[in-house]
């Protein structure tokens, strides 16, 4: 499977999985919440695909780059359409130049896979 699908996916669990600890954070319910449990089940899932990444040969650095650039750049992105976040020219270049990264990284990382597996 493609580096940046699998930083995709583990990107929407992660999100997912912060989603919901704070909606489970802000329940009077405390650890027993849905929320909770479900944000927690997120969390598994999201590094057990961070692990299989890693298992795969893909750097630490580079992995940790692209998976909270992606979930910077999507926040930011899904933000702008649900709540309607306005953007100044800085900032939209600033999320450019993560896109941007995020593609070199990946880039360079899939051309790179297993040259650095030990």
């Amino acid at each position: 499977m493609n580096v940046l699908v699998l930083f995709l996916i583990l990107t929407l669990f992660d999100i997912l999985a912060e989603y919901f600890l704070q909606k489970g954070a802000l329940s009077k319910h405390g650890f027993k919440d849905l929320n909770y449990i479900l944000g927690i089940f997120f969390i598994i899932v999201a590094f057990s695909i961070y692990f299989y990444i890693l298992r795969a040969g893909h750097h630490i650095g580079v992995s940790h780059a692209l998976h909270h650039g992606l979930s910077i750049a999507i926040i930011a992105i899904l933000s702008s359409l649900f709540f309607e976040n306005k953007f100044t020219y800085l900032e939209i270049f600033a999320i450019i130049c993560i896109i941007l990264g995020i593609t070199i990284l990946s880039f360079g990382e899939s051309h790179s896979l297993g040259k650095h597996k030990h």
